[in-house]
C-alpha cells in the first residue's frame, strides 16, 4: 500500500501523461479524476517496493483506452449525426429555386412569368 501523499506528488507527472493521451485539457482532468480515484480504490493491490507512476500510469492508460472503445463502439453506432454530416447531400440550387417559389405567396405570379 503507500500513501495518499505519494500519489499527490505523482498529480503533476500524471496530468502530462493524461494531456499527451487525450490532447484536450478538460478531458485530461477527467481521465485524471477517473486514474485517482481508481488508485484510491485499488490501493491493496499495489506492490510495495514498486514504482507508483508506472503503477497509475498504466491503470490511466487502461481507462483511456476503454473509455476510446466505449465512444468509438457506442457513439458512432447509435449516434446518426457523424453519418449524416459524411454521407449528406446538398439538394440542386435550382430545386431549392423552385422550393422556395412554391412556398412564397407572388410565387403564382412568378411561375406565370416564368413560363410565358
Amino acid at each position: 500500500m503507500f500513501a495518499n501523499t505519494a500519489l499527490i506528488e505523482e498529480i503533476d507527472s500524471l496530468r502530462k501523461f493524461a494531456l499527451r493521451l487525450t490532447s484536450n485539457v478538460c478531458d485530461a482532468e477527467d481521465l485524471l479524476q477517473s486514474t485517482i480515484l481508481r488508485a484510491i480504490e485499488k490501493k491493496h493491490l499495489f506492490e510495495d517496493g514498486t514504482n507508483l507512476f508506472s503503477w497509475t500510469s498504466k491503470i490511466m492508460f487502461n481507462l483511456f483506452v476503454s473509455n476510446y472503445r466505449r465512444k468509438k463502439k457506442f457513439e458512432t453506432q447509435y449516434d446518426p449525426e457523424s453519418y449524416i454530416e459524411n454521407r449528406g447531400v446538398e439538394p440542386d440550387q435550382k430545386l431549392k429555386l423552385s422550393f422556395c417559389m412554391w412556398k412564397t405567396p407572388w410565387s403564382v405570379s412568378l411561375l406565370s412569368i416564368r413560363k410565358s
